[in-house]
């Protein structure tokens, strides 16, 4: 699903679950703000598909210029992020 706020952000949330064996679930959200800047995170659901929190993925504002997708491949999620490299990454 991929929503555009009236500030010109872009918001995807994926349409795959993951799922917990208690049947709440996750699913992976891309936000792009209308500066171009990214940022991950998944929020967790329970089964009556209600939020229950929200999870950010630390150090994942990217800069200007970057590519985010969600993606699913042999039933996992990824994210997937492209993203220009001006200063020291560490991991």
């Amino acid at each position: 699903k991929t929503t555009i706020s009236k500030s010109g952000d872009i918001e995807i949330i994926s349409e795959q679950e993951i799922k917990e064996d208690n049947e709440s679930y996750y699913k992976a959200i891309v936000l792009t703000k209308n500066d171009g800047k990214t940022i991950t995170k998944f929020i967790k659901y329970d089964s009556l598909g209600l939020e229950i929190e929200i999870i950010p993925i630390n150090n994942t504002l990217y800069k200007e210029g970057n590519n985010v997708s969600v993606y699913q491949q042999n039933g996992l999620v990824y994210i997937k992020t492209i993203t220009p490299i001006n200063e020291v990454i560490e991991f």
